[in-house]
């Protein structure tokens, strides 16, 4: 099995770790290898940060590398696995109106004071409010309907690679792919992989996309002659126009972030792996 390697920055003087293939990259996040990769990271990242199972950025790798390798290297069933998960999505929201419904009938039935005809008008009404309210809730989770997808090879994956930013404080890249193109050129991939989903207020914390932006920044100031692009995605998070995408969209519109970032979540997964070809 191809180890990673962990190298360090010359400009940093900061370690990160790279894979040599995407295949390599699943190996090492499976669930007998995975701890000891994001062990490895935490010493790379904080060399000199006691180490604790209980780190909150030790558990995130945990989380977030397994699921993003799979996808790399397995996107047929990731994209299987993805619409099976909205399968179950989609029961429970109808199985929940049925209950809400029945329940309504059930309380309403009670009031004897109600003539049969005023509980039966009644529970006509109750019903179609609750209808009315649940409308379009399985359209909140959208997908995409790619189900044959492949990710061509010859792509290297690095780890938490570092970099300057802008305002003297340093940054690390998630993740980065990169591969050679027909013409020799070297062609970079920013990932910013987030665990956010709707709860998060992206108004009050620093957002995801003007993060990438700022790491294309500094990648393309590093490497000149290179193509350097960069994306965002939400592994965890099934709504794909929700307030989350309002405010990207928001963004783009406003020239914060280049035309070229995208954002995907996991029911995205398949368009997100024909721009990944598109783009190495």
């Amino acid at each position: 099995m191809d180890k990673y390697e962990i190298l360090t920055s010359e400009i940093m003087n900061r370690s990160y770790i790279r894979f040599p293939s995407v295949s390599s990259f699943y190996k090492w996040t499976r669930e007998d290898k995975i701890e000891e990769l994001a062990g490895d990271l935490f010493s790379s990242v904080h060399p000199k940060m006691e180490f604790s199972r209980d780190n909150r950025e030790y558990i995130s790798w945990l989380n977030s590398l397994p699921d993003l390798a799979t996808l790399l290297a397995t996107p047929g069933k990731y994209h299987k696995d993805m619409l099976r998960d909205k399968k179950t999505y989609d029961e429970t929201i109808d199985a929940l109106l049925s209950d809400m419904k029945d329940l309504a009938s059930e309380k309403i039935s009670t009031a004897k004071f109600l003539s049969e005809q005023t509980i039966e008008h009644f529970n006509t009404l109750l019903i179609e409010d609750i209808d009315r309210s649940f409308a379009g809730y399985k359209e909140k989770v959208k997908t995409d309907q790619k189900s044959t997808l492949s990710l061509e090879s010859g792509i290297d994956v690095t780890l938490e690679f570092p970099v300057n930013k802008s305002n003297g404080m340093t940054g690390r890249c998630d993740v980065i792919l990169h591969r050679k193109d027909r013409k020799n050129t070297d062609n970079y991939l920013i990932i910013e992989l987030k665990q956010i989903t709707e709860g998060f207020n992206p108004k009050k914390k620093l957002q995801p996309w003007l993060q990438v932006a700022e790491y294309m920044k500094q990648l393309e100031a590093l490497k000149p002659d290179a193509n350097v692009n960069g994306l965002v995605y939400l592994h965890n998070q099934m709504y794909y126009d929700g307030e989350l995408f309002q405010a990207f969209e928001e963004a783009k519109q406003n020239k914060e972030i280049p035309d070229s970032i995208q954002m995907y979540s996991r029911t995205f997964c398949g368009s997100m792996i024909s721009r990944i070809n598109k783009l190495l």
